[in-house]
């Protein structure tokens, strides 16, 4: 894979996939908003308590936090940052690699804001 086709990847696996929540919903458009509505308006402060452990090295409430996220990414098939997030909270649990944390928790961050902004321009308007 050329580098190209690497850096487009990576911006496809950013991007919200809701086919998971479509699935589970059973297509209910309401009931996805719902859900979409929740996870934009929720999870700023979900994003806010990461960023201050992370601030704080507190690697065990990282990892609590990190665990928090999962269900609603994988909802919003987020599915790079939800890999992201495992990593972290596996890393946090284990107390492994804790110097790779920070680096991790921006790239989750980054990509939780865009795909906030972008349910909100292209689902939730």
């Amino acid at each position: 894979m050329n580098q190209i086709d690497k850096n487009q990847q990576e911006t496809h696996d950013t991007r919200v996939d809701l086919t998971y929540l479509e699935e589970i919903t059973g297509g209910d458009q309401d009931f996805m908003n719902s859900i979409l509505t929740t996870f934009v308006n929720e999870t700023p402060s979900t994003i806010d308590k990461l960023l201050e452990a992370t601030s704080q090295s507190d690697w065990w409430e990282v990892g609590q936090v990190a665990h928090q996220l999962k269900p609603s990414l994988q909802f919003i098939g987020l599915h790079q940052t939800l890999k992201h997030v495992k990593t972290i909270e596996r890393n946090c649990k284990e107390s492994i690699d804790l110097a790779s944390i920070p680096d991790l928790v921006n790239s989750v961050i980054r990509d939780i804001q865009q795909s906030i902004a972008e349910l909100k321009v292209e689902r939730l308007m």
